[in-house]
């Protein structure tokens, strides 16, 4: 009985109801994604019956994206301006699989999901072309906030600290808010220092890469004290984190720390899982980590990465007829496993069979794209094309 009818059969996840589960899976050291099927046209609030319907919907297509187990999926609810929504969180889904994820929140209408990386305290709301909208530098647990995501559990989770997101393309660019921040010489070039001639000014210790948004932060002084600065002693090592560097993305900097010795402590990384076999004390191969509030711009060199492409436009592969039809041919399969599913007088192999007539017979988020797919290569530093 393959992973599919396991999905169908725990509708509710279960680890949604453990407080200490969601907890888990909501930590800095975990990566998630939220996600929902409302329609960002919808201004209104759902009945029940399309809640359910709606729900059931995107279970059945995310669990169709995780055939292989290779990301958690949690069963809550949004709480937004138009009323309760389905939503879904999934915890630590591959980089290969991101962008299926934003082609289903295309597909349904989404205007953006929330994106916690690992290592991340808060989250940012990213549209399926990659644009940040919103950005907010936590989340926590409370009993009773305006907007939420409420689990199973009965936890409530909001996000917090929110601020502008810092996009590419906005009309004051990235070198004229590097202009407004940085006002000498060494901010600008690695190689300058009291080695030399720049009397005063010490070397380069440590580098890190982050997002762009998060970049301009600590180049203006407006990072997040509590916020870590993981950092390796080559740049090359750093590009190597690719934060920020997706097709369509917000983009990503090489950031160095000038210092006349490295700062900060070694650390285990955070984000690591508790299972996994980790020192109890770090070594010397761990990162040094600096708190934010222990940084200054002039402690920084910020050197923008390349220029991520473009997101990719595209268009559906297949008619909105014959996706309607599909639509509704699985609707239907599924509605007869959900009657079935508790039968005592229906076999596990009546029930395979039945599990059959619901998989898609083609995708509906599959797109034709005009343009080509591009990945980062760290260590050459270009985007290169994907073939």
């Amino acid at each position: 009985m393959d992973l599919a009818w396991r999905l169908l059969k725990a509708q509710q996840t279960l680890h949604g109801f453990s407080h200490r589960s969601v907890e888990d899976m909501t930590s800095p050291s975990r990566s998630n994604i939220w996600i929902s099927p409302k329609s960002k046209h919808i201004k209104e609030e759902l009945s029940n019956e399309e809640y359910s319907r709606l729900s059931d919907e995107m279970l059945a297509r995310l669990g169709q994206l995780n055939a292989k187990g290779e990301f958690t999926i949690t069963s809550a609810k949004g709480k937004g301006q138009w009323g309760p929504e389905p939503s879904f969180m999934l915890t630590d889904v591959p980089a290969h699989l991101h962008d299926d994820i934003h082609r289903l929140a295309d597909e349904y209408e989404q205007d953006s999901v929330a994106v916690s990386g690992a290592g991340d305290k808060g989250a940012q709301f990213v549209k399926p072309d990659g644009k940040v909208t919103d950005e907010f530098g936590g989340m926590e647990f409370q009993e009773n906030p305006e907007f939420s995501t409420d689990y199973p559990s009965g936890q409530r989770l909001a996000f917090t600290n929110s601020s502008d997101p810092v996009q590419t393309g906005e009309p004051m660019d990235i070198a004229m808010r590097l202009l407004k921040f940085q006002t000498t010489l060494p901010q600008f070039d690695p190689e300058l220092s009291e080695e030399t001639g720049y009397v005063g000014v010490p070397p380069v210790q440590q580098w890190h890469s982050a997002k762009l948004p998060d970049a301009m932060k600590f180049m203006s002084g407006t990072q997040d004290p509590n916020k870590r600065m993981w950092t390796t002693d080559s740049p090359e090592g750093a590009r190597r984190w690719g934060r920020g560097m997706t097709q369509g993305g917000s983009g990503g900097a090489l950031m160095g720390v000038r210092g006349w010795e490295p700062k900060g402590e070694r650390s285990v990384p955070d984000w690591v899982h508790e299972d996994s076999p980790v020192p109890s004390t770090p070594t010397e191969h761990d990162a040094l980590v600096i708190p934010g509030a222990e940084l200054s711009p002039q402690d920084i060199v910020m050197q923008p990465l390349p220029t991520p492409p473009a997101a990719r436009q595209s268009s559906p592969l297949h008619s909105d007829e014959k996706i309607a039809e599909e639509k509704a041919r699985q609707k239907a399969a599924l509605d007869y496993l959900y009657q079935i599913n508790s039968d005592p007088n229906i076999s596990d192999e009546e029930k395979d069979a039945a599990l059959e007539d619901i998989s898609p017979r083609f995708d509906f988020g599959e797109k034709v794209y005009q343009e080509p797919a591009f990945q980062y290569n760290s260590e050459t530093n270009q985007w290169e094309e994907d073939v």
